[in-house]
């Protein structure tokens, strides 16, 4: 959306833990989307039992390549106070609006019942300012646990 691209796409490790995600997001309101798919493969209908999402203030780490300190700082800083973080449901046709996904949320066993899912990262919109140099972000990994419903 906007002038976001992605530089290295998303991966799934495991089979619940989402990574490697790499944006660049130039401009507020911009943000990258990945959709896919949630499936219960098995026989036994299951449920959300934890959901784990990165804490953008201490679980994250952000590295400013400009080369004075003193702006490496200032915009580590910016994209810290103005990246978004969302997971949720959406539909298969949009990822405007979505659900969060939630601890009990259930997930009947079976192929045709798959949720679709979207995982948003965003540069707020009400931001004033970018940074004057790309910030790397890392850390931005998600982890959704199921048990038996």
């Amino acid at each position: 959306h906007g002038y976001a691209s992605v530089a290295t796409p998303l991966t799934l490790s495991g089979t619940t833990t989402l990574e490697g995600l790499v944006a660049n997001l130039s401009a507020p309101g911009d943000y990258v989307a990945y959709k896919f798919d949630i499936v219960n493969e098995g026989t036994i209908n299951a449920k959300v039992s934890a959901v784990s999402l990165p804490n953008l203030s201490t679980g994250v780490t952000y590295t400013g390549s400009a080369s004075d300190s003193t702006t490496k700082t200032t915009d580590e800083n910016l994209v810290k106070q103005n990246i978004q973080y969302e997971l949720g449901y959406c539909t298969a046709t949009s990822d405007a609006s979505y659900t969060a996904i939630a601890q009990n949320d259930t997930l009947n066993s079976g192929v045709a019942n798959k949720r679709t899912a979207c995982l948003r990262i965003s540069y707020k919109s009400t931001a004033t300012d970018v940074p004057s140099a790309d910030v790397t972000v890392s850390g931005l990994n998600a982890h959704i646990d199921y048990v038996q419903n």
